[in-house]
Formats: C-alpha cells, structure tokens, sequence
C-alpha cells in the first residue's frame, strides 16, 4: 500500500439535484484544503438553504489538512485514512489495487456489534476522522453471495466509547438473508453495545431485492452504484444511487431517537468504508470501493442532501 498526500484546492461547482426544480446549487470545497462549504441548495419545496458548513479538520501523516476526497483508484491512497481491524479482511487479496477500486475481502464470522471481544467485533474498517456537519459517498460494488449478512458501505463511529457504549451508524448493501428470508438489499443499521453484550439497535432492510425493486437491484446482494450520508449534527439522511440512476434519499436517522437507549453520535467522528461477511461458508462477498467523496457542509432537508451529493459527485 503507498500512501500519497491528498490533492491541493478545492472547487465549487453548482447542478441541479434529482428531486429539484429550482434553486441554486450546493458550494462545497474538497482536496487539501478540506474547505468549509458555502450555503447550501435551495429546493422547490422549500425556500429554506443549506446550513454552512462549518466542520473542521485535522491532520493527517506528513501535516495535511485531513478529512480528504480520494478516488481509491491505485495502490496510492490518502494518508487520512486509518484502518481498524485489518484482521478483518483476508490477507493477501484485500486493499488498494491499480484497478481503479479498493477491494475489501472479509473474512468469515465478522460483524460489528459486539464490543464484548467476541468474535463479531472483529469487522474491518477504513476510516477518517470527521468533525460536524458534512456530505460523503463513496461508490460500493458487490457480487451475488449465499450466506447470511454479508454487507458493504459507509460506518459513522464514534471514536470513544460513550457511556460505556460502542455506537455507530451503517449503511450498507449486500445480502442479510435472515431467517424472514431477505435477500439483498439496502441495510440501515443504528444501534450501541455495551459491556455484558447488551444490544440496542435499530435496523431496517429498505429495499427488499425481488423483480418488483424500483429502482432494480439484482437478487442475492450484488449491487453496483454509490452509498451517501448527509449529516447535520444528530440528523443523518442516507442516500443511494445505482449506477445510471439518480440520487435517491431512502431513510432519515435522527440520533438518539430509539427510546433513549442508543446515545447519541460525537460531534467528531470515524467516518469511512466497513465489509463484512458474518456467515462466508459458500462464497464471501468481494466489495470494490472507489471514488470516495467528502465536503464539510450541512444540509437541512431530503432535497439538499439530494442536491448537494448531485453536485459533489459533478466535481
């Protein structure tokens, strides 16, 4: 693996998002930089704009301004990135390729939701610290798999335990496969675990995987297109955006809103790409991450985060 510097500048560029008709388009500012994003989109529904972005960055190894975009493209990848669990994944076949993806392998019988040091807590994560508001993505693509909750995306965590709780947020796609018979889908998965293995957790399968999907996702979990989240500050609006289509807001997660029993997200953050394969015994998922996006901006509604990941994916 060669770790490179991120790219210097930002840019600012406007569009017009899926679920809009007027309105300007969403400022933002990646690269060395890590920019502070503009006022945000205003959408027809609504004459209200984008908070500002008033996220902040850290430093990375060699002093460069982290959180940063990095295409994931080549054996090269941004020194923000930190792993966790490399253990995770299958050595000698997973990470950063001259393909144009990162691939992530999971070994079988990783999950993440046991912080007690049983085996589920050993799922690998690639990840960069974050601070406030912000709006990422980055493109996933997996294959058709058999076994039971295998699963690729996006993991929001926090970096210390809070109350004695590990607590994170994922989205995901890939196959569940449980015992109601899912197949593959989208996963939104909210919770917290505390010592003695007590799991708090909301989770959601949003798009069952059948011939009736709009939009078609394949049977099984294979799934080719790009996983967004916008947050501003414990409101998390999760998006997807199959290859060809356009950018759809499936699922709104106000932290903290499950009874009390899962406690809120930090203001700072590990935000970054998780995969893993709970039950491997047939195949194992193979998860191709790349063109990994980031802007420090919030937005306010479904409209602007499907506005402003319109115009960073336009960047």
């Amino acid at each position: 693996m060669t770790l490179a510097e991120p790219g210097s500048g930002g840019s600012t560029s406007s569009g017009t998002g899926p679920t809009t008709t007027s309105g300007g388009g969403a400022s933002s500012s990646t690269g060395s930089s890590g920019g502070v994003g503009g006022a945000g989109a205003t959408s027809s529904s609504s004459s209200q704009g984008g908070v500002g972005g008033a996220g902040s960055t850290g430093t990375g190894t060699g002093g460069q301004e982290c959180p940063v975009s990095d295409p994931l493209a080549t054996e090269t990848i941004s020194t923000c990135w930190e792993p966790l669990n490399e253990g995770g994944l299958v050595a000698g076949t997973s990470g950063p390729t001259n393909e144009g993806y990162y691939l992530a392998v999971p070994e079988a019988n990783t999950g993440w939701w046991d912080e007690t040091g049983g085996a589920d807590d050993t799922a690998w994560m690639l990840h960069q610290s974050v601070t406030g508001p912000f709006v990422s993505y980055v493109h996933v693509e997996t294959q058709a798999v058999d076994g039971l909750y295998q699963m690729a995306g996006l993991l929001v965590r926090s970096p210390t335990l809070v109350d004695g709780n590990e607590v994170w947020l994922k989205w995901e796609t890939g196959r569940r496969g449980d015992a109601g018979g899912a197949g593959g889908g989208l996963d939104v998965n909210y919770g917290s675990i505390a010592a003695g293995n007590a799991f708090d957790h909301s989770s959601e399968w949003l798009i069952p995987v059948d011939e009736t999907s709009v939009p078609p996702h394949a049977i099984d979990g294979a799934f080719a297109g790009r996983l967004g989240i916008c947050r501003n500050g414990e409101h998390f609006m999760l998006a997807h955006r199959p290859d060809g289509g356009i950018w759809v807001v499936d699922h709104d997660v106000q932290a903290g809103d499950q009874d009390g029993e899962v406690p809120d997200l930090p203001d700072a953050v590990q935000l970054g790409l998780i995969a893993n394969a709970y039950d491997a015994t047939v195949n194992t998922l193979e998860a191709r991450f790349s063109d990994f996006r980031i802007s420090l901006e919030g937005v306010l509604t479904r409209e602007q985060c499907a506005l402003a990941l319109t115009t960073l994916q336009a960047q």
